[in-house]
């Protein structure tokens, strides 16, 4: 039964308005992007009272430290992960292993950030998630996944949710609305 269920739309709505503007930089540094995620992820969970757990910023949110991804909800109440989320800003060839985490992980929602700065070969790195979930055999009816491109135009948004546990026949996000960086909109 699913009591806590995340809207993916809301949540990363509200994650991409709450990023600093120290982004915009093109010399923020991969670190800089994932404290900021973390960071931003982890007031929102706060926010909705759920326990926060993350790995490497563990400063930030006293709940737990020692987790796989870089933040998991958790619903103490019902001892479950309501949202995981996982980023890599390497590229396609270094995210094969952070992406295989998330599919591993028994959570409702997911989120998978990357970097194609000038989404350029996003198509790729789309089919090629799309793979490692076709070949995955423990899918549980109900996952929501949310893979957030970020590029110098705004983070584009691209979702699947799985509709049958195990194995799934097809497997195809579809383009979610971008949404543009607090500090490139015009006020």
């Amino acid at each position: 039964m699913i009591t806590s269920r995340i809207d993916l739309d809301s949540v990363s709505r509200e994650l991409v308005a709450g990023l600093p503007h120290e982004l915009s930089n093109p010399k923020a540094s991969r670190t800089d992007w994932t404290r900021a995620v973390v960071g931003g992820l982890g007031n929102i969970g706060k926010a909705r009272k759920l326990w926060v757990c993350c790995r490497k910023y563990k400063d930030y949110f006293q709940d737990q430290g020692e987790w796989l991804l870089d933040l998991v909800w958790m619903n103490q109440s019902e001892n479950s992960i309501v949202l995981a989320a996982e980023s890599e800003w390497g590229g396609i060839s270094q995210f094969d292993e952070d992406f295989a985490k998330l599919l591993s992980l028994k959570a409702w929602a997911k989120i998978f950030l990357f970097d194609s700065r000038e989404h350029r070969g996003s198509e790729r790195m789309v089919a090629k998630i799309e793979g490692y979930m076709g070949v995955f055999p423990y899918h549980l009816s109900g996952e929501d996944y949310l893979l957030i491109e970020a590029t110098k135009q705004g983070a584009f948004r691209y979702h699947f949710q799985v509709l049958d546990n195990g194995s799934l026949s097809s497997v195809k996000f579809i383009p979610w609305e971008t949404l543009p960086w607090p500090w490139t909109r015009v006020v």
